[in-house]
């Protein structure tokens, strides 16, 4: 009885090892599809990468020269304060009151993250 139960349970053990290693190797026989940004960002559907960009084509120029900044505000086409770019990328909102203090560029922000849902 004893040499029954062993070989039922090796069988068994046999069994789920070929199970799980079939599951394993068929996965990694997958490759996804990747599609890439112009960053460089890897993501998983050319859907994806149209909101990224459009994201990142709309911000990239708060990243760029103080004197594009400034020239892109005085002709109007930025909406946002100076003061708000600044802290944004380098010093950061240190207290409530000067996060409360940028509200509306906040809202202008948010209103680019938004649009890219639109296309959706």
């Amino acid at each position: 009885m004893n040499l029954i139960l062993q070989l039922i349970l090796v069988i068994i053990g046999a069994g789920f090892t070929i199970v799980i290693l079939r599951y394993a190797f068929s996965n990694t026989g997958k490759a996804k599809e990747a599609f890439i940004t112009i960053d460089g960002t890897k993501l998983s559907s050319k859907k994806e990468v149209d909101e990224y960009e459009l994201i990142y084509n709309s911000l990239e120029w708060i990243y760029q020269d103080e004197s594009i900044i400034k020239d892109r505000k005085r002709r109007g086409i930025n909406k946002f304060n100076l003061s708000f770019i600044e802290k944004l990328k380098n010093e950061g909102f240190k207290d409530l009151k000067t996060l409360m203090s940028h509200r509306e560029d906040l809202k202008n922000l948010a209103e680019i993250f938004q649009s890219s849902n639109d296309i959706k």
